[in-house]
């Protein structure tokens, strides 16, 4: 009987706690709705290339598993080139570097460009670099041979580099093969045979779509 009574204490005070005024879902009107944009911080050191062999022009495209993105060179302020990183998808996003010689990002800009039209410029927020990231020890590497390779309808004459290495935490030996041609702009990971064409991994793989020497600003700069 005890717990009975218990229950209908339970009740009673839940009862008293709903009482006043019941909640209601109100509707907002379209033109009181905000849509927040979470805008992706970039890091300090610019990892894909040595700017100071860049021109302005110069753009590649990659596929990198479901990842499509395209590297384009839109400009110069003096040493400094301004560099788009754009991620390929329905709704592109573009963000505009200013990198120094050396590799130090100096200023970063950023746009969402939709089917429906380009957003707002806003800047991003440079987060501070530690150092370069650690590569591992390589332990060999062969580099030169030629091989021809089509990309976009055209055969691309290619240097080919092989390099490999044993992991510290498995003791595996991995491997990665890189393709450059002197055709292509030097935007990702070039060599003094020129830019990438291709590098797969154990892991992983980049795959070059098409590049060009006519790329313009999709975010104007400031």
């Amino acid at each position: 009987m005890k717990h009975g009574s218990s229950f209908l204490a339970l009740g009673a005070l839940l009862a008293g706690c709903s009482g006043g005024e019941e909640s209601r879902i109100v509707e907002v009107p379209p033109n009181l709705r905000q849509v927040t944009r979470v805008v992706p911080a970039v890091t300090e050191r610019y990892p894909f290339a040595e700017v100071s062999r860049l021109r302005v022009g110069q753009w590649a495209r990659y596929a990198e598993g479901d990842r499509t993105f395209t590297l384009a060179v839109v400009g110069k302020a003096g040493e400094d080139v301004w560099i788009e990183l754009i991620e390929e998808r329905e709704t592109r996003e573009v963000s505009a570097r200013l990198v120094s010689p050396g590799g130090i990002v100096r200023k970063a800009l950023f746009r969402e460009i939709s089917p429906q039209g380009p957003s707002d410029v806003v800047e991003q927020r440079i987060d501070r670099a530690e150092g370069p990231p650690a590569r591992p020890a390589v332990d060999g590497s062969r580099e030169g041979e030629r091989v021809t390779v089509k990309v976009g309808g055209r055969d691309l004459a290619c240097r080919q580099g092989i390099s490999w290495w044993t992991g510290e935490a498995d003791g595996r030996r991995y491997s990665v093969s890189r393709l450059w041609s002197p055709e292509v702009p030097p935007v990702y990971e070039g060599s003094e045979w020129g830019g990438l064409v291709r590098r797969k991994s154990d892991r992983e793989s980049t795959e070059l779509v098409d590049f060009g020497t006519d790329a313009r600003p999709l975010v104007p700069v400031r």
